[in-house]
């Protein structure tokens, strides 16, 4: 029998795989074989966010791509991540990216800055000791943050 997590890297990979479908959540509720209610909690538990909110990313991400290695009109890349109109999308790539995809168009993709993101402490690695260590079972936990 499959893990709940087994089941949520399921539905991860069908809307990865069904990006431009619209999502039906309770074909992907029976996936994770469990209730509606329980699959949104379920999912945004596992993610850190919710379904709706994943796939979103998902499309930014791939227009990201769109604007960095095609020659598609800003429009036309808008409507392939589900905006009706570039404002809406423009609005949306720039609060996920901190650039307007203009920005990125022209000038390439740019990650935040250290002082953008302060995830950056030059303290915190200037020690490193290089050590070996057996080899151990690990656990893995994506996460979800900012593109630094």
């Amino acid at each position: 029998m499959a893990s709940q997590q087994q089941r949520i890297n399921t539905v991860k990979r069908q809307v990865e795989q069904t990006l431009d479908s619209q999502l039906d959540i309770d074909q992907l509720a029976a996936l994770a074989c469990v209730s509606r209610f329980h699959f949104c909690r379920l999912f945004h538990a596992y993610v850190g966010e919710s379904i709706y909110a994943y796939r979103k990313r998902l499309l930014l991400e791939r227009s990201l791509n769109h604007l960095r290695f095609s020659q598609q009109s800003l429009v036309d890349i808008a409507n392939q991540s589900g905006y009706q109109n570039q404002a809406s999308f423009n609005k949306a790539f720039k609060q996920q990216f901190e650039q307007t995809p203009l920005q990125v168009r022209n000038q390439g993709w740019l990650p935040p800055s250290p002082e953008q993101s302060n995830k950056l402490n030059p303290q915190a690695v200037s020690q490193v000791e290089v050590i070996d260590l057996a080899p151990q079972a690990a656990l893995c936990s994506p996460e979800r943050g900012p593109y630094a």
